[in-house]
């Protein structure tokens, strides 16, 4: 009787207009919830089926979604209270309900259901949120308290959220400078509630691991501190590559460094290589034995060019000059050095092929490779060990090596094998990928690999590596023979020693340092050349204006004060359209021979001797434009 006077006036349009269903026993009521839809239970805990506050509880479980209005007599006011407490919204006592307050009660009921579902959903929605990004997330009360982590920061420092949460964030993300952080943490206020700090996380084994944390003070309404909130950003992979950038600026200020000596340097060899050529050379016409004083200070001037062309290879600041050269030759000239650098708790065992050998590289480039291997098999074997040097000589088929993409044919193998540590498999995949290292920061730019690799690529060979973790490592790297009646200058000249190197052509040397110059100028007027010298670009220019001899050949240093060779090789050829021009240079980054295409346009390396520049002379003069 009583429901149906509620059913009646909840449904007469001219009160609420809302549509009711009734039921009699909590097992209809909750068939009906389980198939319509339905906004709000108005509950009676006094039914025939189910009696008191287990009537709430079972309406709870079976239908935690609606929310519910307890209905209770006097009695029961007890119950009625305590349902509230476990999620009802409201409780009215049967004796003092009127239709006004059941209303109301309906009405406030609905709207602070909505509020929770769209807070529920609104947290449901950050902790999505916060749970799947990267980012490490915790939050702490004043006292350090954790309140709340997620999934990557438990990730990030190998702990279960249920073992952190209510453990001091001190004993947790905080190892070293607890103090420090303490009081940055109270530095935060209402002015400035946000600061970022770096932490270092030192893993056993593992090195170490760098967090950048932004910490948050968060306050109520009355202006309290409540909680602090500390979001964190793994940068160890940043911090690695802000390290390797560092060691490759280092080395390009090195290189740069180097570079700028060594253009020096080679000024200073090439007065002492051409005069002292040049002595030998009339010792030799007047029939006399050479002084052997004059052929030591040669022999030693020689070994000097040959050292800063290695540190220029090393560098990585040589200028690029293909040329054939035996490979077994090239290994015995750096074997020195290579003791050097190995130290003493490394034996180094060489042995190298007797046949033909014979490749077309940049001797600072295979001696690049050949430093590069040895030092990374140095690193492997911190404690000592045997590195094995070997040249040989094989012949490919095609799809040899495997997984090389390779011509087939002859071939000079030079491997560099170890005793050390070896690398798994999953570092060997890696090995050659530019800035990849296995060694601690600061002890290398992971380039060296990638740079012999990519050394191999451009003259048409390829690198191999074989390694066992505990067992060593042996890298191969493969090199094309060229064909034995192929010749350069040097070997043309010592198969043919009689070779006429003379010439009569009018010659412009451009030189801003005057003992250079003065070597050269000497060197090619002794073979019949006429000389016109100029200290700089600008001089040199004025000398083209005004001679009216034939100037065939520009033969001009790279590297000058006001204009370069390039720039005055422009502009003399504006005024001269059919001079020929050879550069000189001992180390320029605008010498890269790919700028020498042209026939009439040559690279010279300093230091050289006489025969190599007058041979050079003849080729660029007899170049068809």
């Amino acid at each position: 009787m009583y429901a149906h006077v509620i059913q009646r006036y909840l449904e007469d349009p001219s009160a609420r207009g809302l549509m009711v269903k009734r039921a009699d026993r909590l097992a209809v009521g909750l068939e009906i919830l389980g198939s319509e839809r339905i906004d709000l239970v108005l509950l009676d805990l006094s039914l025939p089926d189910s009696e008191g506050y287990g009537t709430f509880q079972r309406l709870r479980e079976a239908a935690p979604w609606v929310p519910v209005i307890v209905l209770t007599g006097f009695e029961d006011e007890q119950m009625a209270e305590r349902a509230v407490r476990h999620g009802a919204q409201d409780f009215l006592s049967k004796a003092d309900m009127s239709p006004s307050l059941l209303v109301r009660s309906i009405r406030y009921a609905l709207e602070r259901w909505k509020a929770a579902s769209r807070l529920e959903e609104s947290e449901r929605r950050y902790r999505a949120v916060v749970e799947d990004q990267a980012e490490l997330v915790c939050r702490y009360l004043p006292n350090g308290e954790l309140t709340f982590v997620n999934e990557a920061f438990c990730r990030f420092f190998g702990a279960e959220s249920e073992a952190v949460l209510g453990r001091e964030i001190f004993s947790v993300a905080v190892d070293k400078d607890r103090v420090e952080f303490a009081t940055q943490l109270a530095s935060l206020d209402h002015h400035q509630p946000i600061r970022t700090r770096e932490q270092c996380v030192d893993e056993d084994g593992a090195g170490s691991r760098w967090l950048q944390w932004t910490d948050r003070a968060l306050f109520d309404g009355a202006g309290q501190l409540v909680e602090f909130q500390s979001v964190g950003r793994d940068t160890t992979e940043q911090k690695l590559l802000e390290g390797q950038l560092r060691q490759s600026q280092k080395m390009e200020v090195v290189g740069q460094l180097t570079g700028g000596i060594a253009h020096d340097f080679n000024n200073l060899l090439m007065v002492i290589t051409g005069y002292s050529e040049l002595l030998l050379q009339r010792q030799a016409t007047e029939n006399r034995e050479p002084n052997r004083f004059v052929v030591a200070i040669d022999q030693a001037a020689q070994r000097a060019a040959s050292l800063t062309r290695r540190l220029l290879a090393f560098s990585r600041r040589q200028i690029v000059q293909p040329s054939n050269l035996d490979l077994t030759e090239v290994v015995k000239e750096v074997d020195e050095m290579l003791r050097y650098l190995l130290g003493e708790r490394v034996e180094l065992k060489v042995q190298l092929e007797t046949g033909f050998c014979w490749v077309k590289v940049d001797p600072g480039q295979i001696e690049q490779i050949v430093i590069n291997l040895a030092v990374n098999a140095r690193d492997a074997m911190p404690e000592g060990g045997q590195l094995l040097l070997e040249t040989s000589i094989v012949e490919l088929e095609r799809g040899q090596p495997a997984g090389q993409r390779i011509d087939p044919g002859r071939y000079a193998v030079l491997s560099v094998s170890d005793t050390g540590c070896g690398m798994d498999e999953a570092t060997v995949q890696q090995i050659f990928e530019p800035f990849f290292t296995t060694k601690m920061a600061g002890r290398g730019t992971g380039l060296g690999l990638s740079t012999v690799k990519a050394i191999l690529d451009q003259i048409g060979g390829c690198i191999t590596v074989e390694s066992t973790l505990g067992r060593g490592t042996t890298f191969r790297t493969y090199l094309p023979i060229i064909d034995q009646a192929s010749t350069d200058a040097s070997s043309a000249l010592a198969r043919d020693p009689v070779l006429n190197l003379n010439g009569s052509e009018t010659i412009l040397l451009v030189e801003d340092d005057e003992p250079v110059r003065a070597v050269i100028g000497t060197m090619l007027e002794g073979h019949g050349y006429d000389v016109l010298s100029a200290r700089n670009g600008k001089a040199a220019i004025h000398l083209l204006e005004q001679t009216v001899k034939d100037v065939h050949l520009l033969l001009t240093d790279v590297v000058m004060p006001g204009l370069t060779g390039p720039e005055l090789a422009c502009q003399a050829r504006q005024e001269r359209s059919e001079i020929k021009v050879l550069y000189m240079s001992g180390y320029s980054e605008d010498s890269d021979r790919t700028k020498f295409t042209d026939p009439a346009m040559a690279l010279i390396q300093k230091p050289f001797s006489a025969d190599r520049l007058l041979y050079q002379l003849r080729q660029v003069l007899s170049a068809v434009n």
